[in-house]
């Protein structure tokens, strides 16, 4: 981290351990240093890497370069690399049959054949352009991230001890979770799954499986779950019943016309905004802390169960009042596009952001709300606005033309 942009390892023939990331280096010399089991040479201005005479490298991480070209022939024990967010379009792993570590993310391969890197447990592929990726060789693998790529399918038959996998932004029509028994972190957003079978991965802690075409999704056999996002689907209904753990919930963008939450204790985070919502009981979830549940057919809201609530988004909906009596740690309010006629903010004196547009307000009082930053109450019925005790609010105010501002 010393910002070199050369370095002269002639002097050094002993040298087993090298790090020399996060410099400016466009070359780097390994001739004299051919003991060398670790290099660390990452963020740096490398086109080429020359590895001929360091046969004994164990471990590579040589990722945020230039490299267009990376030849392991001269490095058969290598058991990590990192070569990730560069430019290669090949890279061939016939050499190291030891590799047990491979991040090769960010960069332009079309394919990665991994027939004869039997040991990886763990490989980072994501953002290439690869169409198919052959699991078939490599059973011992724990963790896959291959999201960002444009394949069609992923057969996980093969890799009973997956526990993370992250195959979002591709092109899967389907996938088959049967073998992965283990498996506790699934991201598989943005495909085009119409149907998702949680049968049997049991623990599984976390699942986000936004951005597809689930019209349904059964949770009944993965009562670990703490978070899960189903948003932009066409679920009609969900059923949280089973799964007590959850803290994190993004439901958002669906056809969910109930929500009932009777049965999630510990959810501190909640997203289910664009949905036809017409109701929202809060009483059983007293330490959220995050509501968002705009867009939706909403008349009332009650906050009294929810005193750690910090952040609210309730926008777009029918509420012709809002009690924030019961919220005095709000930060953020969104109530813009209703019928409100009031809005009494005298206990939330720690509110730094009010969205309030478009509503039925003709008086706005601001005394208590002093750290306020963030206003924007344009279209209600207000003749004036004092600003006087908001100091911090002249950043951000938009108001009617029309309105008298006392400063």
């Amino acid at each position: 981290d010393n910002q070199l942009n050369e370095l002269d390892l002639s002097h050094v023939p002993k040298l087993i351990k090298l790090g020399c990331s996060n410099n400016q280096l466009t070359k780097l010399n390994l001739t004299n240093v051919p003991a060398l089991i670790s290099l660390r040479c990452s963020k740096n201005q490398l086109t080429e890497l020359n590895l001929s005479v360091v046969s004994e490298l164990t471990e590579l991480w040589c990722d945020d370069n230039q490299l267009v070209v990376l030849s392991l022939s001269s490095v058969p024990k290598l058991i990590g690399l990192w070569c990730g967010s560069n430019q290669l379009t090949e890279l061939d792993l016939s050499f190291v049959p030891g590799l047990t570590e491979l991040r090769c993310y960010g960069n332009q391969l079309t394919e990665l054949n991994l027939s004869n890197v039997p040991n990886l447990t763990k490989l980072g592929c994501w953002h290439n352009q690869l169409t198919k990726l052959n699991l078939t060789n490599v059973p011992r693998l724990t963790k896959l991230g291959c999201w960002h790529n444009q394949l069609i399918e992923l057969n996980l038959l093969n890799v009973p001890r997956l526990t993370e996998l992250g195959c979002a932004i591709n092109q899967l029509t389907q996938l088959d979770l049967s073998n992965v028994p283990i498996l506790t972190e699934l991201w598989c957003e943005n495909n085009q799954l119409t149907e998702l079978n949680l049968t049997n991965i049991p623990e599984l802690i976390e699942l986000w499986c936004g951005v597809n075409q689930l019209a349904e999704l059964n949770l009944l056999c993965v009562p670990k779950l703490t978070r899960f996002g189903c948003e932009s689907n066409q679920l009609t209904k969900l059923d949280l019943s089973h799964i007590p753990r959850l803290r994190t919930l993004g439901c958002d963008d669906n056809q969910l016309n109930t929500l009932d939450l009777s049965n999630v204790p510990v959810l501190i985070t909640l997203e289910c905004y664009k949905n036809q919502l017409t109701k929202l009981t809060l009483s059983n979830v007293p330490v959220l802390t995050e509501l968002w549940c705009g867009s939706n057919q909403l008349t009332k809201l009650h906050f009294s169960s929810v005193p750690e609530l910090v952040m609210l988004e309730c926008y777009n909906n029918q509420l012709t009042e809002l009690d924030l009596s019961n919220a005095s740690g709000l930060l953020e309010l969104w109530c813009d596009i209703n019928q409100l006629t009031e809005l009494n903010l005298s206990n939330v004196p720690e509110l730094v952001k009010l969205w309030c547009g478009n509503n039925q307000l003709t008086e706005l009082n601001l005394s208590n709300v002093p750290a306020l930053t963030t206003l924007e109450c344009h279209n209600n019925q207000l003749t004036e606005l004092d600003i006087r005790l908001t100091p911090l609010l002249n950043n951000h105010l938009r108001v009617d033309d029309n309105i008298k501002i006392i400063r």
